[in-house]
C-alpha cells in the first residue's frame, strides 16, 4: 500500500512525537474515519502499526487489510489517497520543522550491489553530478543534469580511451 507513506508520519506524531493540537485532532480525525471502515482484523493491525509504525511486518499485514477493505468497497482508494495527502499536507503547512525531521529519521532504503567500483545516488534533486574515473589510462565519466521528480533527465557516459 502505498499510502502507508503517508500513514507513517501521521502515527508517528500521534505516539508523542509531535505537539500542535490542529494536527493532532486532524491525524485523529483520519485515523478513525480510516479505522471505522477496516475489518475487526484490520482494525487490530492498524492499532499495532500505531504503537510500532516502523515495524515492516506489520505495514504489510495492515497494507493486505487495506487491500482487502478495498475490494469489499468499504474503502475507495481515490479517497483514500485524498484524505491521506491533505493529512499530510496538514503536516507539511502546520508542523513543517517535524516532518522534515520525522522524514528522514524513518527513512530506510536496502539496496544490493553486485560488482565492483558502484556509485550509487540517493535523494538527487535538482543537482548536476559529475562522476569520473581512471582506471589503466582511460577516463569514465557519468553526468547527469539537472535531476528532479517529474522532469526527464539527461544521461550521458563517456568512455575515452
Amino acid at each position: 500500500m502505498e499510502e502507508l507513506t503517508l500513514l507513517i508520519p501521521a502515527l508517528l506524531y500521534l505516539n508523542n512525537n509531535g505537539g500542535k493540537e490542529v494536527v493532532k485532532k486532524g491525524i485523529n480525525d483520519f485515523y478513525d474515519w480510516f479505522k471505522d471502515r477496516l475489518s475487526k482484523r484490520g482494525k487490530e493491525k492498524l492499532e499495532t502499526l500505531k504503537a510500532k509504525p516502523t515495524d515492516k511486518s506489520v505495514q504489510k499485514e495492515l497494507s493486505e487489510a487495506v487491500d482487502e477493505a478495498k475490494d469489499y468497497k468499504a474503502i475507495s482508494a481515490q479517497d483514500l489517497k485524498s484524505r491521506l495527502e491533505a493529512l499530510f499536507n496538514l503536516l507539511k503547512v502546520e508542523d513543517p520543522e517535524w516532518l522534515k525531521e520525522s522524514q528522514s529519521k524513518i527513512k530506510k532504503n536496502t539496496i544490493n550491489i553486485t560488482g565492483n567500483k558502484n556509485t550509487i545516488f540517493q535523494d538527487v534533486n535538482n543537482s548536476q553530478i559529475h562522476v569520473g574515473d581512471k582506471v589503466q589510462g582511460s577516463k569514465s565519466s557519468l553526468n547527469i543534469g539537472n535531476i528532479s521528480s517529474g522532469r526527464d533527465t539527461n544521461i550521458k557516459q563517456n568512455t575515452d580511451e
